[in-house]
């Protein structure tokens, strides 16, 4: 890939995910999986993020506002590549 990459970062796979914050956008209600309930997921045939993130809905919403509940966002954490980010931002990479 080149400098600049039409791939998402959010576009990844499971396998490379220890976490996954999920947020309703209308209510706020959260929601974060583990890497025992991602795992269940691959196991299910979800290969990518994008794919979970496909058949999430907000429950709450759903069921109160009459929608689909579907105004979700998600934040994967992803396994470190071996190298250590300081939090400052600052330090060698």
């Amino acid at each position: 890939m080149g400098r600049f990459s039409t791939r998402s970062r959010y576009d990844v796979g499971l396998a490379e995910v220890v976490e996954l914050a999920i947020t309703c956008e209308d209510c706020g209600k959260a929601s974060t999986w583990n890497s025992q309930r991602i795992r269940h997921e691959y196991d299910r045939g979800f290969r990518t993020v994008p794919q979970v993130w496909q058949r999430l809905y907000c429950s709450y919403c759903k069921n109160r506002e009459r929608s689909q509940g579907r105004n979700i966002q998600i934040k994967p954490k992803l396994r470190s590549r071996g190298r250590i980010k300081p939090e400052n931002g600052h330090g060698q990479e």
